[in-house]
């Protein structure tokens, strides 16, 4: 369809947007620059959701992972990308925070739950953190 080809030559061949419109029109398709901008950036929904699946199930089925970010700054202020995968998947979330609390957030994939094994609870108490965290 040409929306297929619209987004395959845009994201995966990198074919600018005039360029894009040139070649378009070259094979006389009557499409204004509008329609081809709404086309890249519209319903794009299920790609999100296929993005989050592919860490999802990256991070079950990996027996180890690689993880990287960067920081950049976009319309003035300071953000991070942040680079989740090994040789068999590549996943990548841009936000406004390089906490550690942001990196953990986004490496649960969407639980808001932890696990934490014996190894973590005795580094708890050596490192004397209140009863109370303990406990939790």
């Amino acid at each position: 369809t040409l929306i297929r080809f619209v987004l395959y030559q845009h994201y995966h061949c990198h074919v600018t947007q005039p360029l894009l419109l040139e070649q378009l029109r070259e094979l006389d398709i009557d499409i204004s620059s509008g329609k081809l901008n709404n086309i890249i950036i519209e319903n794009k929904e299920r790609f999100h959701q296929e993005k989050e699946h592919i860490l999802a199930v990256g991070l079950q089925v990996s027996s180890y992972i690689n993880v990287d970010d960067t920081g950049a700054r976009h319309k003035g202020k300071n953000g991070y990308c942040t680079h989740i995968g090994n040789e068999y998947f590549s996943w990548f979330e841009s936000t406004h925070s390089k906490s550690r609390i942001n990196f953990l957030k986004l490496l649960r994939a969407g639980h808001s739950d932890y696990l934490l094994n014996m190894d973590a609870i005795a580094y708890m108490h050596s490192e004397k953190l209140p009863k109370y965290v303990i406990k939790k």
